[in-house]
């Protein structure tokens, strides 16, 4: 940037996710790889992302809070693709994962995962969890998109069970060779996402009900134990949020913004 402003050139940067510090509120850390920036301009998410900015000894000179531009109605318009189903957007719910690393392991890093923010336990018991769904919200049909592909993840055989027995019901779509998160969920009334996908957030600034399922319970200290209803850490209260956010009002989203 030094350089830059020798020739009076500005630099900007967009901040696509809500912050690092979103897991676990205790911790004490910050992120070397945006320590120090030095722009001109930072467009950041939340709250969240401004605290980590000055946990990162942001050096930028000017820091502003923005939506995400997936939720500008530009976006959104240009995302409302037909998925080429015959069911109504009342009885769709969108669900997004996280990532997962199950492609073939080139070297000793990939093998240990590091990436992953949720065990393969946690993938298997969130695709258990809509297979008991489906099962009793008979009018109900899933939009499914991984953050990771079907062809990997069916090669462990506790994923390809319960991604055959939800494929089988005739109400579960999948889409994993869909870039953009806001084509699946503008299709849909609710979403329903793991922990900590940008997508939740995405939808909320879009209108779109939307809450997290931490169906094994790890993230009991997550920064977004702040608002209410945001997060589900059981079977139990997932079926509970689900209830509280089909009848919630529009209105009733302001808080989440």
């Amino acid at each position: 940037n030094i350089i830059l402003k020798k020739i009076n050139c500005k630099s900007i940067t967009f901040k696509h996710t809500q912050g690092e510090n979103i897991y676990d509120t205790r911790g004490k850390y910050n992120n070397v790889i945006q320590g120090y920036n030095f722009h001109y301009q930072e467009y950041l998410w939340g709250k969240s992302s401004l605290e980590m900015s000055k946990k990162d000894n942001n050096k930028s000179a000017n820091l502003k809070i923005i939506p995400p531009i997936w939720s500008s109605k530009e976006i959104r318009n240009f995302s409302r693709d037909n998925l080429g189903i015959n069911t109504l957007e009342e009885n769709c719910i969108s669900v997004f994962t996280s990532g997962l690393n199950l492609e073939p392991k080139k070297n000793i890093i990939q093998q240990k995962n590091i990436h992953n923010v949720n065990s393969i336990y946690d993938h298997v018991n969130f695709l258990k969890f809509f297979i008991k769904f489906l099962k009793i919200y008979t009018d109900k049909t899933i939009l499914f998109k991984p953050k990771y592909k079907i062809k990997y993840a069916i090669t462990n055989p506790l994923m390809r069970n319960a991604i055959d027995e939800l494929v089988s019901s005739g109400r579960f779509f999948l889409y994993d060779d869909i870039s953009r998160a806001s084509t699946v969920y503008e299709n849909s009334k609710i979403v329903i996402s793991m922990p900590f996908t940008s997508v939740v957030i995405e939808a909320l600034c879009a209108g779109k009900k939307s809450f997290f399922l931490d169906i094994n319970g790890r993230f009991k200290y997550s920064y977004y134990r702040k608002f209410p209803d945001l997060i589900a850490n059981s079977e139990e209260e997932s079926f509970r949020l689900f209830k509280k956010w089909n009848n919630m009002k529009k209105s009733d989203l302001k808080i989440y913004k």
